[in-house]
């Protein structure tokens, strides 16, 4: 027996997409294990993924620009 809706969506994957404006995209994925009191400390900033994403790459030496910078140009 199938799985889901018999046909599927054909527009799975195109107008469903996820999309961002960021330099590259985040598509590989690490772990590390870690006590439940750090993880916990760690997930209760909202942002910790990105904090996270920055120290790896200072630490590392990893030039690291997640958005495009944005333009010198004004528009008055």
């Amino acid at each position: 027996m199938g799985r889901g809706r018999p046909g599927g969506n054909p527009d799975f994957g195109k107008s469903l997409s996820f999309r961002t404006e960021r330099n590259e995209p985040l598509s590989a994925l690490i772990t590390i294990r870690v006590s439940e009191r750090f993880r916990d400390r760690i997930k209760q900033d909202p942002n910790w993924a990105e904090k996270a994403r920055q120290v790896l790459a200072e630490a590392f030496e990893i030039d690291y620009e997640p958005f495009p910078k944005p333009s010198e140009q004004s528009d008055g």
